[in-house]
């Protein structure tokens, strides 16, 4: 990651020295993740039933999502080098991943991305931390999850889903709105911001939850693979 040209550092400090700069990400991103080093992971199943096989046409749809000009992952390899690889090499790649629920040693090596959001820019909380991760076979993983969660998700649920937007939230609060002013009528709304929700989410009670919404082992121990010894660079 690039350095910001000026960080505060614990204390409050100004940092202008780029060794300092990060030095203060790394302690950051460090304690924002602590709490996932104590979480008690669940025993692998060693008798599991492994979901049906990937098709080829499952792959070609997974590497059509991923989209050009992106940055690349640790690997320095661009999504345009990898869509000319055949479908079938790929295919037996993913397969490989697939049964074995493992994934190469450099596959768990990502990049942390900085970006900025609300409040000021020399404070490293007001970043969101976004991964880099060089791996296509996620999106295979993440489409035949879909096919669960969707239908115990409640039809109000908009965000992060296929075919719905905040939008729709958005356009039914503002014709609320007009009705409580057509009809001279209080309104109250109430937003809820959780900082750093994604950040701070315990995976343990995520694989709890999936369990119980009746998500196939299977792809539990996949999902779980995606984050178990994984390195980052900031």
């Amino acid at each position: 990651m690039a350095c910001k040209t000026t960080v505060r550092g614990s204390n409050g400090q100004k940092l202008y020295d780029q060794p300092a700069i990060r030095d203060q990400w790394k302690e950051y991103t460090e304690e924002l993740y602590e709490g996932e080093q104590q979480i008690h992971l669940i025993e692998k199943d060693e008798t599991l039933e492994l979901e049906p096989n990937i098709l080829k046409k499952e792959v070609m749809w997974a590497m059509k999502q991923l989209a050009n000009r992106n940055p690349p992952g640790i690997d320095g390899i661009p999504t345009e080098l990898l869509k000319p690889i055949p479908v079938a090499a790929l295919t037996t790649l993913c397969q490989c991943i697939w049964n074995t629920c493992e994934r190469p040693k450099e596959w768990k090596r990502s990049v942390f991305i900085s970006t900025p959001k609300k409040g000021e820019t020399k404070d490293c909380t007001n970043y969101h931390t976004i991964a880099l991760i060089p791996h296509a076979c996620r999106k295979i993983i993440q489409q035949r999850l879909s096919i669960t969660i969707d239908r115990e998700l409640s039809d109000v649920k908009a965000g992060f889903r296929k075919g719905r937007s905040s939008h729709d939230h958005i356009a039914n609060l503002r014709w609320i709105m007009e009705k409580a002013r057509e009809y001279q009528k209080n309104l109250y709304m109430c937003f809820i911001d959780y900082s750093k929700a994604f950040d701070v989410l315990e995976h343990n009670k995520l694989w709890i939850c999936l369990k119980e919404m009746g998500t196939p082992p299977h792809l539990i121990e996949l999902i779980r693979s995606l984050y178990q010894d994984q390195e980052v660079t900031v």
